[in-house]
């Protein structure tokens, strides 16, 4: 008997049909796969602002702590294969 609030409205689970229990799941498991996804994203950008930093360290270049971590990130970096 559990409750899930869909648009400002209560609704119990028992009371649902076979069919929207079945949408809700799907939306609960597409809801956390999005939030899994989200918080791979800000892992990666992190690392990415990491490397960037390092990058920069490496080759001696400025990091100008004054602008954000975004501003300092090369977005044009190209690599020959």
């Amino acid at each position: 008997m559990a409750k899930v609030m869909i648009d400002s409205k209560e609704y119990d689970t028992d009371e649902m049909t076979e069919e929207a229990v079945l949408h809700l799941k799907s939306l609960q498991y597409v809801q956390n796969k999005l939030l899994e996804l989200n918080m791979r994203v800000a892992a990666f950008q992190t690392a990415r602002n990491a490397y960037g930093m390092e990058l920069r360290k490496a080759l001696n270049i400025d990091s100008n702590a004054d602008r954000p971590i975004e501003a300092q990130m090369p977005d044009n970096i190209t690599f020959d294969e």
